[in-house]
């Protein structure tokens, strides 16, 4: 919060007098040192305790918008006192916050991912690839998955509070027919599609998480972080390496031990990877875990992968013991899968269609498998139909049996040859043998570019699962509509809201940007709706989520979005509404206004409220250098439903004012003030507190050497007799260039912890130097050309 603070007290007695004194030193170095070396190395004496990883620049900290689209961030990020980096061809070496390697990918049994701050190293050739690194830390990995309710949140975490920035957060699509199966895991980016409250670990998203996909799998957030929970200190190392041996074999490994005294953890694979033919891949990877009390466990996976002109095929056996423990891989413990699917082209016309699936709990007894083969036939230009048998059988718990099924299949696709963009189909799936076991489905979709659709999926299945369960006693009808989009995984990042001059790409995003939708005539939209009943079977009951946003994006100087979602189900109602804008007034006034208002009616504990709205305003000429000022209003509301009849309900209103500038061209002038008003109620007496800082600064400049400066500052509560005042005088002399020693004496002073940018407000005499250590130091000396 300022380069003056200091370091902290070091204190000393003088015949009942005290002195202190402080000191900081900060570095800051990138260039190279060799012509193929890199060098970034950062430091600072007196790093904060607390520092979060991967320090980021907080859009919602300090004032939202400074009016100067000014892009601001950090290169050097540690959580330590130190950061280093070497930087050469194919390697690296580094010391400072580090996300360790993902290993093998989405459907790894190896995975296994954490931020820590450490080594790390990298080194890579044609045949060659190492990654190693190791952390000493306090902290633990926990890791949440939470399934999708068809709204943007908010989600809230099981633990807390959460290391900041510490967080990886995925977008989950598991196998509708083997749930243990991750059949993709999306990542997703700080403040561009999510926001996270550390403290509470409210989650929320710029759009909202389906529950299903358009092919009825579900959807869920995986979110793995960080948490402090005290202990001693302990080591985190692992090695990943993998090998060519030649242009079709590939062999690797890795090794993770991690020493928590809580849960101890370790973890070995090996891997290996054989380009059959043209276009035949196989892949095969074993992986042990162990854990505290040597429980130990194990897990091998297969995959022969055909992708050539006439045929197409996958398959796939994994099968993991029920002790095997890494919550990161894509696949469960205690679990046997095994599936495979092939596409034969038979005519320019005719395809062959087969698949086949087996998903076994080793420890509930439970299995189910079954096989499907059919025709798919082109019956005109416009329309495509599919014939085919299924035959799926097993058991639910030993000794109870699945009565097995032999079902017909048919479904009928259309697209219309003059709009290639617009196709739909009907599907229906009847068993031979019980006329109350079908499935019948209707949906569609709508392509308006060639990265996005609309889509819609109308189902009804006699089975709560999937389509190798169809059972006699359970019904489901969901209803899927929804928008399918690549925007938010575009290349580029913070680049479409930028308002010249006035805010950030990057700010604008976190503010206002949705990131997601549809294009129209300079709006961007959005919107979603799920559907889901169980007709039979256990807990009926629908649940229903309705969305929708609509974002301007035609105005250069203009960006509004607004944004309203509703999830209704026998549990609870929940409701979310956003509104937020960023406008240029004119060429001096910037005006940044958003709210966030979330409703939850839970019928066991009560109704939960949370309000944020949160206004900034600037003025800052960009033609001259005058005055600028920065405003910041904030209303806080929250309401807590710990109990079903608690009215405890919580207000905070939080002002604060910021201006600077130039007097009579010689006199350059500061003034601050802050105050808050906070109201509580509860079932009883309600109470009323608040609080005002005023600050200000005036400093002239007497001729090229000297300045002098005036400083005053209040600080009170509710009641002015509370109030602690500042008032001193301060005398600069400029020794040579980058360094500077001044002396000041207040005649009134205080000291609050809480203020770490006023370390200057103390009574009586000060004595500081300042010196500025960059580049021309090292050129002077020879070290840099």
């Amino acid at each position: 919060t300022g380069f003056e603070q200091p370091i902290g007290s070091t204190a000393a007695l003088f015949g009942g007098g005290r002195a202190e004194a402080g000191a900081r030193a900060a570095l800051f170095m990138k260039g190279r040192v060799r012509e193929q070396v890199l060098l970034t190395v950062g430091w600072d004496s007196d790093r904060a305790p607390g520092t979060p990883r991967f320090r980021d620049i907080q859009p919602d900290a300090f004032y939202p918008i400074y009016g100067d689209a000014t892009v601001r961030g950090y290169e050097a990020q540690s959580t330590g006192r130190l950061y280093a980096r070497l930087d050469r061809q194919g390697a690296s070496l580094l010391y400072g916050d580090f996300v360790t390697p993902n290993v093998g990918g989405a459907r790894s049994l190896s995975t296994y991912s954490r931020t820590l701050t450490g080594m790390q190293q990298r080194f890579e050739n044609r045949r060659v690839r190492i990654e190693s690194f190791g952390s000493q830390g306090r902290t633990r990995m926990r890791m949440d998955e939470l399934p999708g309710q068809g709204v943007s949140g908010p989600y809230t975490l099981t633990r807390g509070p959460i290391v900041e920035n510490s967080e990886r957060v995925e977008i989950v699509t598991r196998d509708r027919e083997q749930p243990s199966i991750v059949l993709t895991a999306e990542p997703r980016a700080r403040f561009a599609d999510y926001t996270l409250e550390t403290a509470t670990g409210r989650l929320l998203f710029k759009g909202p998480v389906p529950s299903l996909d358009a092919h009825m799998n579900p959807v869920s957030i995986r979110v793995s972080y960080e948490v402090i929970e005290g202990g001693a200190a302990y080591w985190v190392a692992g090695t990943e390496a993998r090998v060519k041996l030649d242009e079709r074999f590939e062999l690797g490994g890795s090794v993770v031990d991690d020493r928590d005294p809580a849960r101890r953890f370790g973890l070995r694979s090996a891997f290996v990877g054989a380009r059959l033919a043209t276009a035949t891949v196989l892949e095969a990877e074993f992986a042990a875990s162990r854990e505290a009390g040597d429980r130990s466990g194990s897990g091998v996976r297969f995959e022969l992968r055909h992708e050539g002109a006439r045929a197409q095929g996958r398959l796939f056996g994994v099968a993991t013991d029920p002790s095997f423990s890494n919550p990161g891989a894509g696949f469960g413990a205690g679990r046997q899968e095994a599936g495979a699917r092939y596409s034969l082209r038979i005519t320019d016309r005719s395809r062959l269609l087969a698949e086949g699936l087996y998903t076994a709990d080793r420890a509930a007894g439970d299995r189910r498998g079954g096989a499907l083969v059919g025709l798919d036939q082109r019956l005109s230009d416009a329309m495509r139909g599919e014939l085919g048998v299924r035959v799926a059988g097993g058991t639910r718990a030993p000794g109870i049996e699945d009565p097995a099924s032999v079902s017909l299949r048919a479904k009928l696709l259309s697209q219309l040859p003059r709009h290639p963009e617009l196709s739909g189909y009907a599907e229906i799936e009847q068993d031979l043998r019980d006329r109350s076991r079908q499935l019948a489905a209707l949906g569609g979709e709508y392509r308006f570019d060639a990265r996005g659709r609309l889509y819609a999926r109308h189902e009804l299945v006699s089975s709560l699962t999937g389509l190798y369960t169809l059972r006699a006693g359970e019904r489901r009808i969901a209803t899927v509509l929804g928008l399918d989009s690549d925007v938010a995984r575009d290349a580029h990042v913070f680049s479409e809201y930028r308002l010249a001059d006035a805010i950030t790409g990057r700010e604008a995003e976190a503010a206002v940007g949705l990131r997601n939708g549809w294009r129209l005539d300079g709006w961007r939209a959005s919107t979603s709706f799920e559907r889901v009943s169980r007709l039979r079977g256990p807990d009926p009951g629908p649940m229903t989520a309705l969305t929708g946003a609509l974002e301007s994006t035609g105005d250069s100087d203009t960006r509004a979005s607004t944004r309203m979602e509703f999830r209704t189900g026998r549990a609870s109602d929940t409701y979310l509404s956003t509104i937020a804008l960023a406008t240029r007034l004119d060429h001096a006034w910037t005006l940044l206004g958003r709210t966030v208002a979330s409703l939850a009616d839970e019928r066991a504990r009560g109704m939960q409220l949370r309000l944020r709205l949160q206004i900034g305003m600037v003025y800052r000429r960009p033609d001259t250098e005058h005055w600028d000022l920065l405003s910041r209003y904030e209303l806080h509301v929250d309401r807590e439903a710990d109990l079903p009849r608690s009215r405890r309900l919580r207000s905070a209103n939080v002002f604060s004012l910021h201006t600077t500038g130039r007097s009579f061209e010689l006199v350059t002038t500061t003034l601050s003030w802050a105050g808050k008003v906070v109201r509580e109620a509860s079932d009883g007496p309600g109470s009323l507190t608040g609080a005002n800082r005023l600050h200000g600064r005036m400093a002239r400049d007497l001729g090229r050497h000297w300045d002098v400066g005036l400083s005053a500052s209040g600080l009170w509560g509710d009641r002015l007799r509370s109030c602690r005042h500042g008032a001193g005088v301060e005398l600069g002399r400029k020794l040579q260039r980058d360094v500077w020693l001044s002396a000041g004496w207040n005649y009134l002073g205080y000291r609050d912890d809480d203020l770490p940018d006023e370390a200057w407000t103390q009574a009586g005499l000060y004595l500081r130097m300042r010196a500025k250590f960059d580049e021309t130091l090292l050129r002077s000396l020879g070290m840099v050309r």
